[in-house]
């Protein structure tokens, strides 16, 4: 990575302590708003994937590791979720979205933010807003290295793809703050040679964050937007236990109800009974149902809806 000599010394600093950078040059680094994110947790979190090697390097042009995650989402002025082809075998979902330019960081900043948006002053920026819990491929296999391309010029997908000697300084994808840092020419500046915004195409972590799998542990997961039809909210193995409870909130605007769901099932005949209990509604959550399966020897939670945008966030318990 051709970043300056400078730059490389006081970037590695930072790194040990937890915090980006940017240009040597530039004094107004965010006021350094912004730790990495270190995913301490992720070597235990990945021990609940198989294959049991855990690593991706085909060099097939992501096909196989694609076929091994759990969901695609794309943005399009909302997020579009796709689970077809994916068979879960891993906790992880690809992600295609444009990135939010940083101000003050010398036009070298991008940040993954949720929702996307054209530019935003760092110290605006609130945590819930952050995208993190990417993949580091140096880590878990070549498949996952992250691709960038710029805007197709109409401001709806990626174009070019940018290649990180297609810059004079390079670029540099950071997973633990989930920023791409463009490397800066002699006087502390990038000058952006394509269409903006820069797409991302990278993968992140849906999963635990830590061992998964034993009952009494809490798995939280959440489906932010959960349209018209059928979705799977949260599914596992029906080996892992023969019963569990679902806290749940499901929320569409300002229409709010909570609950809880208990199920319990029967391995060899795939018998589930489940019940629900929930508070009385704010608004009205009526277009929205939750309902318990057995599909494929796996326990599925599965909403049904008859109205779009719904959010359902939900806390599971095995016992």
């Amino acid at each position: 990575m051709p970043f300056r000599s400078a730059e490389q010394i006081i970037a590695s600093w930072k790194h040990r302590v937890n915090l980006g950078h940017t240009a040597y040059a530039n004094t107004n680094w965010y006021n350094e708003l912004f730790d990495t994110a270190h995913q301490t947790y992720l070597d235990q979190a990945w021990n609940q994937m198989s294959p049991g090697a855990q690593y991706y390097a085909f060099n097939d042009g992501q096909a196989t590791l694609d076929a091994d995650i759990k969901q695609t989402r794309i943005w399009n002025g909302s997020w579009s979720y796709d689970s077809i082809g994916h068979s879960n075998v891993i906790p992880v979902e690809k992600v295609t979205m444009p990135l939010t330019a940083l101000t003050g960081s010398n036009n070298q900043t991008y940040a993954a933010l949720n929702p996307p948006q054209g530019t935003k002053d760092p110290i605006n920026v609130v945590p819930s807003e952050r995208m993190l819990d990417w993949i580091n491929f140096a880590a878990f296999g070549s498949d996952f290295t992250p691709r960038i391309y710029w805007d197709n010029g109409s401001g709806t997908g990626p174009g070019v793809e940018i290649t990180t000697t297609s810059l004079p300084n390079g670029w540099i994808f950071d997973p633990y703050a989930g920023f791409i840092l463009c490397g800066s020419d002699s006087g502390g500046l990038f000058t952006p040679t394509g269409n903006l915004p820069i797409w991302l195409k990278a993968y992140r972590y849906i999963g635990d964050k830590g061992a998964a799998g034993t009952s009494g542990e809490i798995t939280r997961v959440e489906n932010i937007d959960v349209d018209i039809g059928s979705s799977v909210v949260d599914t596992f193995s029906e080996g892992l236990s023969d019963a569990c409870v679902w806290f749940y909130r499901v929320k569409n605007g300002t229409n709010l109800r909570a609950g809880s769901i208990i199920a319990v099932w029967e391995v060899a005949s795939d018998l589930v009974e489940f019940a629900n209990q929930s508070t009385l509604d704010i608004g009205d959550t009526g277009d929205l149902l939750l309902r318990v399966e057995d599909v494929g020897n796996n326990i599925r939670l599965v909403a049904d809806a008859t109205s779009d945008n719904w959010s359902v966030r939900v806390a599971r318990i095995l016992i």
